[in-house]
C-alpha cells in the first residue's frame, strides 16, 4: 500500500510539471565506501573474526522545479538508495544479542512520525538495504510579499556550522561530515517580509506517534520565528512548541571583517524538566601562501545531556530528543575547531575536531574534496575517534552481549556526478 502511494505521489507531482512552460530538472548519483574498524573486544566480534567491515552505497537523486500555475511552483526529489556489505550482516546477527545495538544502526530514513509516507523500504535482508522515497514533494505559492509552503520540504533556521540549537525540524548530525542534504519534513510554511520584521517564518508539523500512527501534538510542532536582517548583523526571535514542549530563543550574527560570530540558545519546558540548548561560533578568513583559508571554533551546551549511554536510557526526553535527530550527542559540553584550506585549484582540504569536555573523548574528521571534472566531484576522507571506555567516543560496555561497544575508525571514499 505504502509502494502504490508513493508511484501516485509521484505521478500526480510530475504531472503539472509535464505540461509546464518552464521547469528544471536536474540530478546527481553518488557511490559511497566505508571501511569501518572495530577493537579487538568489540561487540562486532560476537558476528565473525573480522575486525574490517566494508559497506558499499549507491544513491541517485532526481529533483524537479517546475511553475504549475500561475504564481505556484511545485518541487519534487525522488531518492533512491542501495547498501551491501559486511556491515549489514553484522547488525542483522546481533539483532536479539546486543542490548544497545541501535547505537550502530545506520540511519536510513524513514516515514515513522511524518505526516506522510513517502519512503519505502524494498530490501533488508543478506547483507543488502535498498529504500527510496520522495524526499521533496511541496508546493509554493507566491505573493508580492509573502509566500505559503505546504508538503515535504526544509527548513534552516540556526546558526550553527556543526552544532544545532534552533534547527527544530531539520538537524544535521554533527558527526556527519559527508553531509549534503537536510531530510525534508511534512509541514506548513508560511512567510512574510518587510512587516515590522524583515522576515517572519510560522511553521506548523503535524506528525504522528510511530506506535498509534495518530496525529499527536506531542510528535508535532509549531514554531515562529522573528528575523530582522540589518547590514552587518542579524537577530531572531524563536518561540512555540517542539514535540509538545514550550520553547522560547533568540539567534544573533554579525560581521566582523572577514569573518563572523554566531550564537543561538533556545529554552524548552519539558515534561520532565527544563532545558537549556546554546551554541557560539566565529570563523575567520585569510591568506596562507596566497591561497584562501578559513577556520572556526564553535562551543555547544545542552542542559539535557548526561553521562552515561545508561543515563540517557533513562532519560525519556533525551532518548526522545536523540530519537527524533533534534539532539545527535548525549553530554552537555562539547567544543570544536575546523579548517577548510584550497592548495590549488580544484582541490579543496577540510579537517574538524568535536572534543566532549567532560570526558575528554574527541573524534577527528580530515577529507579531501576534487573537482575532478565539471560536474564531478571525488571525496576521501576518515572519522577517526578516540577515548576511554565509558566515554562517548571511546565506547561503552553492552551488558547484554558483555561485550564493548565502540564508534567505528572510518575510511571512506565517495564520487558524485550531477547532471
Amino acid at each position: 500500500m505504502r509502494f502504490i502511494f508513493v508511484i501516485l505521489c509521484m505521478i500526480l507531482s510530475f504531472s503539472p510539471v509535464v505540461w509546464s512552460e518552464e521547469f528544471k530538472v536536474k540530478g546527481l548519483i553518488k557511490t559511497h565506501t566505508n571501511i569501518d574498524t572495530y577493537g579487538a573486544a568489540s561487540v562486532m566480534d560476537m558476528v565473525g573474526d573480522e575486525e574490517a567491515k566494508i559497506e558499499a552505497r549507491v544513491l541517485s537523486r532526481i529533483m524537479v522545479e517546475g511553475q504549475a500555475a500561475y504564481s505556484t511552483f511545485l518541487y519534487v526529489h525522488y531518492e533512491n538508495s542501495f547498501s551491501k556489505g559486511e556491515y549489514f550482516s553484522a547488525l542483522d546477527a546481533l539483532e536479539g544479542n546486543a542490548w544497545q545495538v541501535v547505537k550502530l544502526s545506520t540511519d536510513n530514513s524513514k516515514d515513522d512520525t511524518q505526516l506522510f509516507s513517502l519512503t519505502q523500504g524494498y530490501l533488508d535482508a543478506n547483507g543488502e538495504e535498498a529504500y527510496h522515497r520522495l524526499d521533496r514533494l511541496y508546493f509554493r505559492y507566491t505573493l508580492p510579499h509573502s509566500e505559503i509552503r505546504f508538503g515535504r520540504q526544509a527548513v534552516q533556521w540556526g546558526r550553527g556550522i556543526l552544532f544545532e540549537a534552533a534547527d527544530f525540524i531539520n538537524p544535521y548530525e554533527p558527526t556527519n561530515n559527508m553531509r549534503d542534504y537536510r531530510e525534508g519534513r511534512d509541514m506548513l510554511l508560511l512567510r512574510w517580509q518587510g512587516y515590522v520584521f524583515s522576515d517572519i517564518q510560522f511553521i506548523t508539523v503535524p506528525g504522528r506517534n510511530p506506535d498509534s500512527r495518530d496525529i499527536e501534538t506531542s510528535w508535532s510542532a509549531f514554531l515562529l520565528r522573528l528575523h530582522e536582517q540589518m547590514e552587518n548583523a542579524s537577530v531572531s526571535i524563536y518561540g512555540g512548541g517542539y514535540y509538545g514542549d514550550p520553547v522560547a530563543g533568540f539567534g544573533v550574527s554579525f560581521t566582523y571583517g572577514d569573518g563572523h560570530v554566531r550564537a543561538d540558545a533556545v529554552v524548552g519546558y519539558g515534561q520532565e524538566k527544563d532545558y537549556v540548548t546554546a551554541v557560539l561560533n566565529a570563523d575567520y578568513e585569510w591568506l596562507f601562501l596566497d591561497r584562501a583559508v578559513t577556520g572556526f571554533v564553535e562551543f555547544y551546551y545542552d542542559s539535557l545531556g548526561v553521562d552515561s549511554v545508561q543515563a540517557a536510557d533513562r532519560s525519556r526526553e533525551l532518548s526522545e530528543k536523540l530519537e527524533s535527530g533534534y539532539i545527535s550527542l548525549r553530554d552537555r559540553y562539547y567544543s570544536a575547531i575546523g579548517l577548510k584550506y584550497l592548495p590549488v585549484n580544484k582541490i579543496r582540504l577540510f579537517i574538524s575536531y568535536i572534543y566532549n569536555v567532560r570526558d575528554n573523548s574527541s573524534i577527528v574528521q580530515p577529507k579531501i574534496e576534487w573537482d575532478f571534472k565539471d560536474n564531478l566531484l571525488v571525496s576521501v576522507g576518515a572519522d577517526l575517534p578516540a577515548g576511554r571506555l565509558e566515554t562517548e567516543f571511546g565506547g561503552f560496555y553492552d551488558e547484554v552481549g558483555r561485550q564493548i561497544v565502540t564508534p567505528a575508525k572510518r575510511v571512506y571514499g565517495q564520487v558524485t556526478l550531477k547532471f
